[in-house]
């Protein structure tokens, strides 16, 4: 069995050339996130906490503040781990991020509305093709079928800079007539948005409950979703899940990956075969180690969170081998940087590094 933890991983992986092979090609890996043990930009923890405005971890944030009762355990407040809950015969292996939207104990009344915040490292974006992709799945359906909706800032990650909605999942709102486990979608009332599986006509993405009195009512099965992130091309952006149903069930966030063809664009091959940074954390002096496998005009730079570049080599033609170059890093203050490379072709490289 997998452990859900890992510490979060402080290089970008991007600056590694990880590629990622999905639908519509190859692209580099910004960010992937899976909860398991086997990739970067795990959670460290779960804590509740309200953001800070420029956090470099996962946020775990309970708006509402309303005790959960999906696992009837009134201690649960916000986003928490749990095995997923798509295989309805056995206990799953895979761990996924789960929110519950039913906030009281009994179903009236029900009407205090679920606003929990899981908010996503800031990915930058380079490549001028760039994509989210994740998986969901909601508990029951058609009935008390989960809304969510995607986010994404370009300025800081407190909630009301999340501006940009880029996905909307809609909640169900009420039944039409008498309940009976209907997949016909006209017997629903739905929130704006994207219902489950199509509407339910996608039974690749919902089961039978097993239930001795019938399948009243539905399981959701993990399903992929895709926006387009090309917009924010140049741009270092927090990406938000907001579980904001009102008195459903529980909902599942997995398989979390975002891309883009910064270096796969590239007309020529790669000059770059190794870049670096050490020591990370830096206190004052910072050796930058670059191998070129083949003659490039390069230019070193350190930038803030803001991406003001607070230090930058002159640009310089470099032949093919090894190359160090120390930066003063004394004067910067504690916090978070990006170490980036950039060649005269257009090819640009970032590790993240820490100050202290």
């Amino acid at each position: 069995m997998k452990v859900f933890t890992l510490a979060l991983a402080l290089l970008l992986a991007a600056t590694d050339h990880a590629r990622s092979q999905n639908s519509t090609g190859t692209f580099d890996t910004l960010f992937i996130a899976n909860f398991e043990s086997d990739s970067p930009f795990e959670p460290t923890d779960l804590d509740l906490g309200q953001p800070t405005g420029n956090d470099f971890d996962w946020v775990n944030f309970d708006e509402d503040g309303h005790p959960q009762f999906c696992f009837e355990d009134t201690t649960t407040y916000g986003w928490f781990p749990a095995f997923d809950f798509t295989d309805p015969t056995q206990m799953s292996t895979n761990f996924a991020f789960t929110s519950c939207s039913f906030t009281e104990n009994n179903f009236f009344p029900c009407a205090k509305k679920t606003r929990n915040w899981l908010i996503m490292p800031p990915v930058q974006v380079l490549g001028s093709i760039a994509k989210l992709e994740w998986k969901s799945a909601t508990f029951y359906g058609p009935y008390w079928v989960d809304g969510y909706k995607v986010l994404v800032s370009t300025t800081d990650n407190f909630p009301p800079s999340f501006t940009d909605t880029v996905f909307v999942a809609a909640q169900m709102i009420r039944s039409i007539g008498t309940f009976n486990g209907s997949l016909d979608p006209n017997k629903y009332v739905y929130s704006p948005g994207y219902v489950h599986a199509d509407k339910y006509t996608l039974p690749q993405y919902f089961l039978p409950e097993v239930d001795p009195a019938g399948a009243d009512f539905f399981l959701g099965q993990f399903e992929p979703h895709s926006v387009d992130l090309s917009k924010y091309t140049g741009k270092r952006i927090y990406i938000a899940f907001l579980h904001d149903s009102e008195c459903d069930d529980k909902l599942q966030i997995d398989d979390i990956l975002v891309v883009d063809n910064h270096s796969v664009a590239a007309k020529e091959p790669s000059a770059v075969a190794r870049f670096d940074m050490q020591p990370n954390p830096v206190t004052d002096y910072a050796t930058i180690i670059c191998a070129l496998q083949k003659t490039a005009d390069v230019q070193f730079s350190v930038r803030d969170v803001s991406g003001k570049t607070v230090w930058q080599s002159p640009t310089a033609e470099q032949p093919i081998g090894q190359h160090k170059i120390t930066a003063d890093l004394s004067q910067l203050p504690p916090g978070a940087y990006w170490c980036q490379l950039r060649t005269a072709s257009g090819e640009v490289l970032a590790r993240k590094f820490v100050k202290i």
